[in-house]
Protein backbone atom coordinates (compact mmCIF):
# COMPACT_ATOMS: atom_id res chain seq x y z
CA UNK A 1 0.00 0.00 0.00
CA UNK A 2 1.12 3.49 -0.87
CA UNK A 3 1.64 6.71 1.62
CA UNK A 4 -1.50 8.75 1.77
CA UNK A 5 -1.36 11.50 0.03
CA UNK A 6 -1.79 15.35 1.59
CA UNK A 7 -2.20 17.98 -1.30
CA UNK A 8 -0.92 21.37 -0.08
CA UNK A 9 -3.26 24.07 -2.11
CA UNK A 10 -3.67 27.58 -1.38
CA UNK A 11 -3.83 30.80 -3.56
CA UNK A 12 -0.42 32.57 -4.56
CA UNK A 13 2.11 33.93 -1.69
CA UNK A 14 -0.10 32.42 1.40
CA UNK A 15 3.05 30.59 2.60
CA UNK A 16 2.30 26.73 1.39
CA UNK A 17 6.46 26.23 0.56
CA UNK A 18 7.57 27.83 3.82
CA UNK A 19 5.24 25.17 5.47
CA UNK A 20 6.53 22.66 3.17
CA UNK A 21 9.54 23.08 3.74
CA UNK A 22 8.94 22.88 7.59
CA UNK A 23 6.55 19.85 7.52
CA UNK A 24 9.49 17.89 5.32
CA UNK A 25 12.72 19.38 6.20
CA UNK A 26 13.18 20.16 2.56
CA UNK A 27 14.76 23.92 1.04
CA UNK A 28 11.86 24.82 -1.73
CA UNK A 29 12.39 28.22 -2.55
CA UNK A 30 9.95 30.63 -1.54
CA UNK A 31 9.41 34.50 -2.41
CA UNK A 32 7.33 37.37 -1.94
CA UNK A 33 5.73 37.23 -5.52
CA UNK A 34 2.90 34.86 -7.41
CA UNK A 35 4.51 32.05 -9.05
CA UNK A 36 7.57 30.51 -7.59
CA UNK A 37 6.27 27.74 -6.92
CA UNK A 38 5.43 26.73 -10.66
CA UNK A 39 5.35 22.69 -10.62
CA UNK A 40 4.42 20.05 -7.72
CA UNK A 41 6.75 19.54 -4.89
CA UNK A 42 7.17 16.06 -3.20
CA UNK A 43 8.22 15.10 0.77
CA UNK A 44 7.68 13.12 3.23
CA UNK A 45 5.90 13.58 6.47
CA UNK A 46 5.42 11.03 9.62
CA UNK A 47 3.14 8.43 7.31
CA UNK A 48 2.06 11.14 4.67
CA UNK A 49 3.24 12.30 1.37
CA UNK A 50 3.51 15.81 1.40
CA UNK A 51 2.48 17.99 -1.95
CA UNK A 52 3.17 21.15 -2.53
CA UNK A 53 0.93 22.52 -5.56
CA UNK A 54 1.07 25.83 -7.16
CA UNK A 55 -1.01 28.57 -5.91
CA UNK A 56 -4.38 28.53 -7.46
CA UNK A 57 -6.45 31.96 -7.61
CA UNK A 58 -9.41 29.85 -8.86
CA UNK A 59 -10.52 26.59 -10.25
CA UNK A 60 -11.88 28.41 -13.22
CA UNK A 61 -7.71 29.82 -13.86
CA UNK A 62 -6.59 28.28 -17.24
CA UNK A 63 -2.52 29.44 -16.22
CA UNK A 64 -0.27 26.47 -17.45
CA UNK A 65 0.85 26.53 -13.52
CA UNK A 66 -2.49 26.47 -12.19
CA UNK A 67 -3.57 23.38 -14.31
CA UNK A 68 -0.94 21.34 -12.69
CA UNK A 69 -3.01 22.31 -9.22
CA UNK A 70 -6.56 21.37 -10.72
CA UNK A 71 -5.24 18.35 -11.87
CA UNK A 72 -3.73 17.08 -9.25
CA UNK A 73 -6.67 18.08 -6.93
CA UNK A 74 -8.73 16.42 -9.74
CA UNK A 75 -6.69 13.03 -9.53
CA UNK A 76 -7.25 12.68 -5.44
CA UNK A 77 -8.52 9.41 -4.68
CA UNK A 78 -10.57 8.58 -1.39
CA UNK A 79 -7.64 8.66 1.35
CA UNK A 80 -6.05 11.26 0.34
CA UNK A 81 -6.59 14.57 1.92
CA UNK A 82 -6.15 18.60 1.69
CA UNK A 83 -4.14 21.02 3.60
CA UNK A 84 -5.70 24.18 3.05
CA UNK A 85 -3.47 27.45 3.31
CA UNK A 86 -4.89 30.65 3.48
CA UNK A 87 -3.12 34.18 4.02
CA UNK A 88 -4.52 35.18 7.39
CA UNK A 89 -3.93 39.02 6.48
CA UNK A 90 -6.21 38.02 3.66
CA UNK A 91 -8.28 35.68 4.98
CA UNK A 92 -11.64 36.76 2.94
CA UNK A 93 -9.59 36.21 -0.59
CA UNK A 94 -8.73 32.58 0.54
CA UNK A 95 -11.65 31.61 1.90
CA UNK A 96 -13.30 32.50 -1.58
CA UNK A 97 -10.79 29.03 -2.93
CA UNK A 98 -11.48 27.77 -0.17
CA UNK A 99 -15.24 27.39 -0.71
CA UNK A 100 -14.29 25.97 -4.42
CA UNK A 101 -12.01 23.15 -2.49
CA UNK A 102 -14.90 22.34 0.05
CA UNK A 103 -16.78 21.49 -3.48
CA UNK A 104 -14.75 18.71 -4.19
CA UNK A 105 -15.74 17.08 -0.46
CA UNK A 106 -12.08 16.26 0.29
CA UNK A 107 -11.25 15.80 3.76
CA UNK A 108 -9.60 19.01 4.27
CA UNK A 109 -7.88 20.90 7.15
CA UNK A 110 -7.58 24.88 7.12
CA UNK A 111 -4.07 26.54 7.85
CA UNK A 112 -4.31 30.28 8.15
CA UNK A 113 -0.70 31.33 7.93
CA UNK A 114 1.17 34.47 9.39
CA UNK A 115 0.21 34.23 12.77
CA UNK A 116 2.61 37.21 13.70
CA UNK A 117 1.30 39.56 11.71
CA UNK A 118 -2.19 38.09 12.69
CA UNK A 119 -1.27 39.35 16.26
CA UNK A 120 0.58 42.58 15.38
CA UNK A 121 -2.52 44.17 13.49
CA UNK A 122 -4.90 43.32 16.17
CA UNK A 123 -6.77 40.78 13.72
CA UNK A 124 -8.60 38.50 16.39
CA UNK A 125 -9.73 35.18 14.92
CA UNK A 126 -12.39 32.78 16.88
CA UNK A 127 -11.73 29.58 15.72
CA UNK A 128 -14.60 27.43 16.97
CA UNK A 129 -16.88 29.73 14.97
CA UNK A 130 -14.94 29.75 12.19
CA UNK A 131 -14.90 25.80 12.39
CA UNK A 132 -18.28 25.50 13.13
CA UNK A 133 -19.45 27.33 9.26
CA UNK A 134 -16.43 25.67 7.44
CA UNK A 135 -17.01 22.12 8.46
CA UNK A 136 -13.56 21.48 9.35
CA UNK A 137 -10.84 21.57 11.98
CA UNK A 138 -8.00 24.56 11.50
CA UNK A 139 -4.90 25.91 12.77
CA UNK A 140 -3.45 29.17 12.98
CA UNK A 141 0.27 29.04 12.57
CA UNK A 142 3.70 31.02 11.23
CA UNK A 143 5.38 28.87 8.86
CA UNK A 144 8.09 31.22 8.97
CA UNK A 145 8.92 31.13 12.47
CA UNK A 146 7.32 27.64 12.89
CA UNK A 147 5.13 28.83 15.92
CA UNK A 148 2.15 26.90 16.02
CA UNK A 149 3.69 24.00 14.01
CA UNK A 150 3.28 21.69 16.90
CA UNK A 151 0.00 21.44 17.05
CA UNK A 152 -0.32 21.15 13.76
CA UNK A 153 1.76 18.53 13.21
CA UNK A 154 -0.47 16.69 15.60
CA UNK A 155 -3.44 17.19 13.96
CA UNK A 156 -2.05 15.58 10.54
CA UNK A 157 -0.77 12.88 12.63
CA UNK A 158 -4.25 12.33 14.26
CA UNK A 159 -5.35 12.42 10.51
CA UNK A 160 -8.10 15.50 12.20
CA UNK A 161 -9.37 15.85 8.59
CA UNK A 162 -12.99 16.17 7.62
CA UNK A 163 -15.00 16.88 4.56
CA UNK A 164 -15.88 20.25 4.98
CA UNK A 165 -19.31 21.96 4.12
CA UNK A 166 -20.07 22.58 0.43
CA UNK A 167 -21.65 25.81 1.62
CA UNK A 168 -21.86 27.29 -1.86
CA UNK A 169 -22.81 24.33 -3.33
CA UNK A 170 -26.33 25.42 -4.49
CA UNK A 171 -24.89 27.61 -6.87
CA UNK A 172 -24.24 25.00 -9.22
CA UNK A 173 -27.43 23.87 -9.49
CA UNK A 174 -27.69 25.84 -12.67
CA UNK A 175 -25.28 23.84 -14.20
CA UNK A 176 -26.61 20.17 -13.45
CA UNK A 177 -29.17 18.96 -15.84
CA UNK A 178 -31.73 17.49 -13.58
CA UNK A 179 -31.52 20.66 -11.12
CA UNK A 180 -29.31 18.08 -8.27
CA UNK A 181 -26.30 19.13 -7.45
CA UNK A 182 -23.47 17.18 -8.92
CA UNK A 183 -20.20 16.38 -7.19
CA UNK A 184 -17.96 16.30 -10.35
CA UNK A 185 -16.50 19.69 -10.35
CA UNK A 186 -13.98 18.92 -13.10
CA UNK A 187 -17.79 18.08 -15.12
CA UNK A 188 -19.09 21.17 -14.51
CA UNK A 189 -16.77 23.36 -14.86
CA UNK A 190 -15.83 21.74 -18.65
CA UNK A 191 -19.73 23.05 -19.61
CA UNK A 192 -20.75 25.63 -21.20
CA UNK A 193 -21.61 28.98 -19.05
CA UNK A 194 -21.83 32.58 -19.63
CA UNK A 195 -19.65 35.02 -18.13
CA UNK A 196 -22.63 36.59 -16.58
CA UNK A 197 -23.18 33.04 -14.57
CA UNK A 198 -19.90 33.13 -13.11
CA UNK A 199 -19.76 37.28 -12.44
CA UNK A 200 -23.10 35.99 -10.34
CA UNK A 201 -21.60 32.88 -8.86
CA UNK A 202 -18.74 34.86 -7.54
CA UNK A 203 -20.39 37.78 -5.94
CA UNK A 204 -22.72 34.95 -4.19
CA UNK A 205 -19.52 33.39 -3.08
CA UNK A 206 -18.12 36.77 -1.47
CA UNK A 207 -21.34 37.13 -0.09
CA UNK A 208 -21.52 34.04 2.40
CA UNK A 209 -17.74 34.33 2.94
CA UNK A 210 -17.95 37.87 4.02
CA UNK A 211 -21.08 36.34 6.48
CA UNK A 212 -18.32 34.12 8.08
CA UNK A 213 -15.53 36.68 8.39
CA UNK A 214 -17.50 39.21 9.93
CA UNK A 215 -19.10 35.91 12.69
CA UNK A 216 -15.42 34.88 13.20
CA UNK A 217 -13.06 37.45 12.44
CA UNK A 218 -12.92 40.42 15.36
CA UNK A 219 -11.22 43.01 13.48
CA UNK A 220 -10.71 44.51 9.86
CA UNK A 221 -8.23 41.80 8.10
CA UNK A 222 -7.04 44.46 5.70
CA UNK A 223 -6.84 47.07 8.00
CA UNK A 224 -2.90 47.25 7.63
CA UNK A 225 -3.40 47.55 4.50
CA UNK A 226 -4.39 51.41 4.54
CA UNK A 227 -0.93 52.26 4.82
CA UNK A 228 0.11 50.25 1.89
CA UNK A 229 -2.41 51.70 0.18
CA UNK A 230 -1.42 55.20 0.65
CA UNK A 231 2.18 53.85 -0.92
CA UNK A 232 0.69 52.45 -3.43
CA UNK A 233 -0.69 55.77 -4.74
CA UNK A 234 2.68 56.77 -6.02
CA UNK A 235 4.52 53.67 -6.27
CA UNK A 236 1.89 52.32 -8.81
CA UNK A 237 1.28 55.21 -10.66
CA UNK A 238 2.03 55.19 -14.20
CA UNK A 239 4.32 58.15 -13.65
CA UNK A 240 5.48 58.51 -10.26
CA UNK A 241 5.93 54.74 -10.30
CA UNK A 242 8.62 54.39 -13.06
CA UNK A 243 10.44 57.61 -12.00
CA UNK A 244 10.70 56.12 -8.28
CA UNK A 245 11.86 52.58 -9.92
CA UNK A 246 14.82 54.47 -11.36
CA UNK A 247 15.35 56.21 -8.36
CA UNK A 248 15.69 53.54 -6.20
CA UNK A 249 17.63 51.32 -8.91
CA UNK A 250 20.39 53.91 -8.95
CA UNK A 251 20.58 54.25 -5.49
CA UNK A 252 20.91 50.43 -5.81
CA UNK A 253 23.55 50.78 -8.40
CA UNK A 254 25.58 53.84 -6.24
CA UNK A 255 25.20 51.52 -3.25
CA UNK A 256 27.43 48.86 -5.01
CA UNK A 257 30.21 51.32 -5.23
CA UNK A 258 29.95 53.05 -1.87
CA UNK A 259 29.13 49.76 -0.02
CA UNK A 260 31.89 47.96 -1.84
CA UNK A 261 34.86 49.93 -1.76
CA UNK A 262 36.36 49.80 1.60
CA UNK A 263 35.76 45.36 1.66
CA UNK A 264 37.55 45.78 -2.21
CA UNK A 265 40.25 47.48 -1.05
CA UNK A 266 40.84 45.10 2.03
CA UNK A 267 40.86 42.22 -0.50
CA UNK A 268 43.52 43.86 -3.12
CA UNK A 269 45.67 44.98 -0.07
CA UNK A 270 45.77 41.36 1.26
CA UNK A 271 46.20 39.58 -1.71
CA UNK A 272 49.05 42.11 -3.19
CA UNK A 273 50.87 41.72 0.38
CA UNK A 274 50.30 37.79 0.16
CA UNK A 275 51.87 38.11 -3.37
CA UNK A 276 54.45 40.35 -2.06
CA UNK A 277 55.68 37.35 0.42
CA UNK A 278 55.71 34.47 -2.32
CA UNK A 279 58.78 33.62 -4.08
CA UNK A 280 57.72 31.58 -6.76
CA UNK A 281 56.55 34.03 -9.82
CA UNK A 282 54.23 30.90 -10.71
CA UNK A 283 52.68 30.84 -7.46
CA UNK A 284 52.28 34.58 -7.21
CA UNK A 285 50.95 34.76 -10.48
CA UNK A 286 48.40 32.59 -9.27
CA UNK A 287 47.61 34.36 -6.04
CA UNK A 288 46.90 37.56 -7.79
CA UNK A 289 45.22 35.96 -10.32
CA UNK A 290 42.62 34.63 -7.21
CA UNK A 291 42.96 37.93 -6.37
CA UNK A 292 41.91 39.93 -9.15
CA UNK A 293 38.73 37.59 -9.14
CA UNK A 294 37.81 37.75 -5.64
CA UNK A 295 37.97 41.41 -5.11
CA UNK A 296 34.47 41.35 -7.06
CA UNK A 297 32.52 39.29 -4.84
CA UNK A 298 31.57 42.27 -2.31
CA UNK A 299 29.93 44.42 -5.18
CA UNK A 300 28.29 41.44 -6.92
CA UNK A 301 27.22 40.03 -3.18
CA UNK A 302 25.80 43.45 -2.61
CA UNK A 303 23.35 44.19 -5.58
CA UNK A 304 21.84 40.42 -5.26
CA UNK A 305 21.32 41.42 -1.52
CA UNK A 306 19.49 44.40 -2.22
CA UNK A 307 18.17 43.01 -4.79
CA UNK A 308 16.50 40.13 -2.44
CA UNK A 309 14.94 43.08 -0.05
CA UNK A 310 12.89 44.55 -2.95
CA UNK A 311 11.67 41.20 -3.32
CA UNK A 312 10.73 40.36 0.29
CA UNK A 313 9.19 43.68 0.52
CA UNK A 314 7.44 43.11 -2.47
CA UNK A 315 8.87 46.48 -4.37
CA UNK A 316 9.52 43.89 -7.36
CA UNK A 317 6.16 42.31 -7.51
CA UNK A 318 4.71 46.14 -7.50
CA UNK A 319 7.58 46.85 -10.44
CA UNK A 320 5.64 44.15 -12.17
CA UNK A 321 2.02 45.51 -12.17
CA UNK A 322 3.35 48.93 -13.30
CA UNK A 323 5.52 47.96 -16.29
CA UNK A 324 2.79 45.69 -17.54
CA UNK A 325 1.39 48.49 -19.61
CA UNK A 326 4.44 49.17 -20.86
CA UNK A 327 6.20 45.90 -21.83
CA UNK A 328 2.90 45.04 -23.51
CA UNK A 329 4.10 47.55 -26.59
CA UNK A 330 6.97 44.57 -26.86
CA UNK A 331 4.05 41.85 -26.73
CA UNK A 332 5.36 41.01 -23.35
CA UNK A 333 3.81 41.28 -20.21
CA UNK A 334 4.57 42.21 -16.37
CA UNK A 335 5.03 38.22 -16.00
CA UNK A 336 8.00 38.97 -17.66
CA UNK A 337 9.53 41.19 -14.98
CA UNK A 338 10.81 38.54 -12.47
CA UNK A 339 12.77 36.41 -15.42
CA UNK A 340 14.23 39.54 -17.15
CA UNK A 341 15.53 40.75 -13.74
CA UNK A 342 16.36 37.24 -12.66
CA UNK A 343 18.75 37.87 -15.87
CA UNK A 344 20.70 40.15 -13.79
CA UNK A 345 22.17 37.54 -12.00
CA UNK A 346 22.32 34.47 -14.62
CA UNK A 347 20.70 33.94 -17.71
CA UNK A 348 19.83 30.27 -17.05
CA UNK A 349 18.22 30.80 -13.79
CA UNK A 350 16.05 33.82 -15.70
CA UNK A 351 15.26 31.50 -18.89
CA UNK A 352 14.30 28.63 -16.09
CA UNK A 353 11.70 30.96 -14.10
CA UNK A 354 10.19 31.69 -18.01
CA UNK A 355 7.62 28.77 -16.77
CA UNK A 356 5.58 31.69 -14.73
CA UNK A 357 5.08 32.98 -17.95
CA UNK A 358 1.15 31.70 -19.11
CA UNK A 359 1.59 33.08 -22.71
CA UNK A 360 4.03 30.76 -25.26
CA UNK A 361 4.87 33.43 -27.47
CA UNK A 362 6.04 35.68 -24.89
CA UNK A 363 7.60 33.29 -23.08
CA UNK A 364 9.62 31.67 -25.93
CA UNK A 365 10.55 36.04 -26.57
CA UNK A 366 11.77 36.21 -22.75
CA UNK A 367 14.31 32.79 -23.41
CA UNK A 368 15.66 34.27 -26.47
CA UNK A 369 16.24 37.83 -24.86
CA UNK A 370 17.42 37.20 -21.44
CA UNK A 371 21.03 36.84 -22.28
CA UNK A 372 21.31 40.35 -23.67
CA UNK A 373 20.32 41.55 -20.26
CA UNK A 374 23.40 42.39 -18.48
CA UNK A 375 24.25 39.28 -16.59
CA UNK A 376 26.57 39.29 -12.76
CA UNK A 377 29.30 38.38 -15.42
CA UNK A 378 29.60 41.82 -17.08
CA UNK A 379 29.71 43.61 -13.87
CA UNK A 380 33.03 43.25 -12.81
CA UNK A 381 33.89 44.31 -16.46
CA UNK A 382 31.33 47.04 -16.06
CA UNK A 383 33.03 48.15 -12.63
CA UNK A 384 36.50 48.44 -13.88
CA UNK A 385 35.88 50.56 -16.74
CA UNK A 386 33.73 53.12 -14.44
CA UNK A 387 36.21 53.00 -11.45
CA UNK A 388 39.22 54.29 -14.34
CA UNK A 389 37.00 56.68 -16.41
CA UNK A 390 36.23 57.85 -12.81
CA UNK A 391 38.64 57.74 -10.34
CA UNK A 392 37.47 58.45 -6.61
CA UNK A 393 39.57 61.92 -6.77
CA UNK A 394 38.26 62.80 -9.82
CA UNK A 395 34.73 61.95 -9.65
CA UNK A 396 31.33 63.36 -8.16
CA UNK A 397 29.57 61.48 -5.89
CA UNK A 398 26.74 59.83 -7.63
CA UNK A 399 28.21 59.17 -11.38
CA UNK A 400 29.48 56.05 -11.08
CA UNK A 401 25.72 54.64 -10.14
CA UNK A 402 24.26 56.56 -12.63
CA UNK A 403 26.95 55.22 -15.47
CA UNK A 404 26.58 51.95 -14.42
CA UNK A 405 22.30 52.16 -14.37
CA UNK A 406 22.94 53.39 -17.66
CA UNK A 407 24.86 50.57 -18.61
CA UNK A 408 22.14 48.17 -17.05
CA UNK A 409 19.03 50.02 -19.09
CA UNK A 410 21.04 50.05 -22.65
CA UNK A 411 20.86 46.12 -22.23
CA UNK A 412 17.52 46.66 -20.91
CA UNK A 413 17.16 48.16 -24.06
CA UNK A 414 18.75 45.98 -26.16
CA UNK A 415 16.55 43.04 -24.58
CA UNK A 416 13.40 44.99 -25.40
Amino acid sequence: MGMEKIACIGRPNSGKSSLFNQLTGLNQKTGNYSGVTVEQKTGQFSSFQIVDLPGLQSLQSSNLDEQISKRELFKLGEKDKVIFVANGMQLSESMLLFTQIADLQIPTLLVINFKDEIERHGVQIDLSTLKKRIGCDAAVINSRSGEGLDELKTKIESKAFRIPNAICRSLYDKLSEDGIYSNDYEELLNKPADAEFWQTDYFQRKRIIEQIISESVQANPVSYLKKSQSLDRFLLHPISGMLIFLLVMFLVFQAVFSLSEYPMGWIDDGFGSLADAVNMKLLKAVVVGIGAIVVFIPPIAILFFLLGILEHTGYLSRISFIADAFLKRFGLSGHSVMPLMSSWACAIPAIMSTRIITNPRERFAVIMASPLMTCSARLPVYAILIIVIFPNETSTWGVKGLTLLSLYLLGLIATL
